[in-house]
């Protein structure tokens, strides 16, 4: 009886939320939101994370932080203080998270742009327009690792970087965070007097967070909504707003190059080359950059993966050039929010410039030359806008390519927005190829008092030289992202010719229908959340005949207060393919499949210096069996020193047939100081059989002016013995001098 209660109660609120749609706009609001008056300064503190500068003692004060969870609305465990002064120059932040347990700290993250939730950490988030649509958020641990990060709407860059400072301190009353952030780092109003803010702290042992504005679960610091204010901000600038960043970089390649459709080349060659880039603020809240024969040779290297789809996967992008402002580009939601990869009918993807991927079956991917690229990116009133052009080198035998994308969104009720986009031309050089789409994105989270509603609606074509009709593509969404109930539906149709050249399409001429749903039970003791999810996709082609479907049930997912988690996944599959070779040389067979497949998946907590991960799946495929196999493990015994494994196995049974693929991942990583670290990340896979090892020093002496040391070596195996493969030692050297 309980539990039948429990999914009537569940179905009731979800059906709830959908009968309430068409009063979205009219629904309550929530109460005013926290205010802080800055402080203006002629005496700026020093960085250090000391935060013994008597001019702190003046500044702005912010201390009635709220408990998220475990108890939404409790008073915190432990007092969080935070001043706010400013110049014309910099935001200056200082936090004071003091903790009666000093030795309960979780301080190991010392490196620049790690996933940083793992240690307690202090976060400011700034809506620098004051339109609940975009801002930035900036983190630092105890130990010093620092991570900034770039907010449009829902979606957010991981990747992205800008230039400020943050240091941080721990004493025997807790731990300080002191925080530069140039306003010639970001874009902004400068007729504005208000920003938007909201101030977060994590405690990590107890798996607490406390935050000053919309305390609620459902929605996270970023969530810009119902942030709290930041005012006196007019009269903020920052300078002449230029950047002049020239860099070299020395690189020499000998060895054996073994490309897999390719001759076997010798190369011997040492290479000089100078580039630059030049940013400038046109206006404080519009940024045109220049970038001339930039090298991206100091970029990590992507994590090698075998693809078992039918169908095409993409990597997320890591050069800096594309990063900066990349959300702008951003379309009507299609790209993954974790992984930063796009999903199908994107109709931008910067991955598509200047990379090459030499094997289709391994995701590994090997970068190209941007001779020349421009950008213009930033708002004007309420109009966000991006335009971006670059001049491609030749990359095997594709002549020089002239790309063009060019985006423009405009805010409407509130939290929406309505853009177009337009790109030309096709990176590949095949055909002659522009495309131009429309896209609202809608967006309240307000909806009910304190929960969200979004929705989208989108619409693209393409035209290409080689091909005509069927060129469309659209697609709409509705969503309820809330803590206790959490519901997805979305639906995507893509002609048989829609071709966007310069985005990322892997299935044409199809429906497809996706939806999810989860239901949460929140609560404070050792087990804090159990979830029951609901996953499932249909795709049909355009005479809906259905191609492939998925159903995931989720009867239970556990986290307990350290973070530590087990999932338990039952899988249901069909699959309409035509014959096809996976990538361990098995070959299946034309016809329809349905197979069913069991997981557990657990996740150790990062509180302990030992730690790892866990995958455990098998089943039905196709017509025969698998097993999946994924052990990771994690050992951090200080802030100076991780090792991490990683080994995926696939082992198949069609019939008459048996295939195996192995991945292996090893890294070692030495940060000798926050802004000093070593890591190496050794990879091979039994598919490409080769072994690929990327060392990689980076010194940041400032934000801006970097040392990079890269070594890049290959190794082939060939008939059971290592071959060496192309030896690639770099040297890079970037500065940057602002004005």
């Amino acid at each position: 009886m309980l539990r039948t209660a429990m999914w009537k109660s569940a179905l009731a609120r979800s059906l709830a939320g959908g009968l309430v749609l068409a009063t979205a706009l009219t629904a309550s609001a929530l109460d005013a939101p926290p205010r802080v008056d800055i402080v203006w300064t002629d005496t700026p503190p020093k960085i250090d994370g000391r935060l013994d500068d008597a001019v702190w003692q003046q500044a702005a004060v912010v201390d009635e932080l709220t408990q998220v969870v475990p108890v939404p609305g409790a008073v915190p465990s432990q007092r969080t203080e935070v001043r706010f002064l400013t110049d014309r120059k910099n935001l200056y932040i200082a936090a004071w998270c003091y903790d009666s347990d000093v030795e309960g700290i979780l301080a190991n993250l010392m490196k620049r742009d790690a996933f940083l939730n793992y240690d307690d950490r202090f976060q400011i988030v700034i809506d620098t327009f004051h339109d609940r649509q975009n801002g930035y958020s900036f983190e630092l641990t105890p130990a010093g690792g620092r991570r900034d990060v770039l907010l449009e709407g829902k979606a957010f860059s991981l990747s992205w970087d800008t230039i400020w400072q943050g240091r941080s301190h721990i004493d025997s009353k807790g731990w300080y965070a002191e925080i530069a952030i140039p306003y010639q780092s970001i874009n902004y109003d400068p007729e504005k007097d208000t920003w938007g803010l909201n101030i977060a702290r994590s405690i990590r042992r107890d798996n607490e967070e406390i935050r000053w504005a919309d305390p609620v679960p459902q929605r996270h610091p970023a969530d810009l909504g119902n942030a709290g204010v930041l005012a006196g901000m007019r009269g903020v600038g920052s300078g002449i707003g230029l950047d002049v960043s020239p860099s070299l970089s020395l690189g020499y390649e000998n060895g054996i190059e073994r490309p897999p459709s390719a001759a076997i080349n010798e190369v011997d060659d040492f290479d000089a080359e100078p580039s630059g880039d030049l940013t400038y603020k046109v206006l404080p809240s519009l940024t045109a950059t220049l970038t001339a024969n930039t090298n991206f040779g100091e970029t990590e290297a992507d994590t090698r993966q075998i693809n078992f789809s039918r169908f095409s996967v993409a990597f997320p992008e890591k050069r800096d050039f594309f990063l900066q402002d990349a959300l702008i580009f951003e379309f009507a939601e299609l790209t993954d929010d974790f992984t930063g990869t796009p999903t199908n009918g994107q109709p931008f993807h910067s991955r598509r410039i200047g990379i090459a991927q030499p094997d289709p079956n391994v995701l590994e991917f090997v970068p190209g030359k941007i001779l020349f690229g421009g950008k213009l990116t930033g708002r004007v009133g309420g109009v966000k806008l991006g335009v971006l052009h670059t001049l491609v080198d030749k990359l095997g035998d594709v002549d020089r390519q002239h790309l063009t994308v060019a985006r423009a969104a405009v805010n409407m009720l509130e939290e929406s927005t309505l853009g177009m986009i337009v790109t030309n031309g096709d990176p590949d050089g095949r055909i002659d190829n522009t495309l131009a789409g429309v896209d609202f994105v809608y967006r309240n989270s307000s909806f009910r008092g304190s929960e969200t509603l979004t929705g989208k609606a989108w619409f693209q074509q393409s035209f290409s030289s080689d091909r005509s009709g069927n060129e469309s593509a659209y697609g709409v969404g509705i969503a309820y992202p809330n803590d206790t109930v959490n519901w997805t539906l979305d639906y995507k149709e893509i002609g048989k010719n829609f071709d966007p050249a310069l985005g990322f399409v892997n299935r044409r001429d199809i429906r497809q229908y996706d939806g999810t749903y989860r239901y949460r039970f929140r609560r404070s003791g050792y087990v804090r959340t159990f979830d029951m999810k609901l996953v499932g996709s249909l795709t049909t082609d355009r005479s809906n005949q259905v191609d492939s479907g998925k159903l995931q049930i989720i009867p239970f997912e556990i986290e307990n207060q350290y973070g530590g988690r087990v999932d338990v996944i039952y899988q249901h599959t069909f699959e309409r393919p035509l014959a096809f070779t996976l990538p361990d040389g098995l070959t299946v067979d034309s016809g329809a499949y349905h197979f069913e497949e069991a997981r557990i998946k657990f996740n150790g907590s990062r509180n302990w210096p030992l730690t790892g991960d866990l995958l455990l799946g098998g089943g039905e495929y196709f017509d025969g069996a698998r097993i999946i196999f994924i052990p990771e493990v994690e050992w951090r015994p200080n802030r100076h020193f991780l090792v991490k494994g990683r080994y995926q196995l696939n082992e198949t049974w069609l019939p008459g047939q048996r295939g195996r693929t192995h991945i292996f991942a090893g890294e070692v990583a030495i940060f000798f100081t926050p802004d000093i670290s070593w890591s190496t990340l050794v990879q091979y896979d039994n598919v490409s059989d080769s072994i690929g090892l990327n060392s990689r020093l980076h010194w940041i002496i400032e934000d801006g002016r970097e040392v990079f040391l890269v070594l890049n070596q290959g190794v082939d195996i060939i008939d059971g013995e290592l071959k060496r493969g192309v030896t690639q030692p770099i040297v890079k050297l970037a500065w940057t001098f602002r004005f």
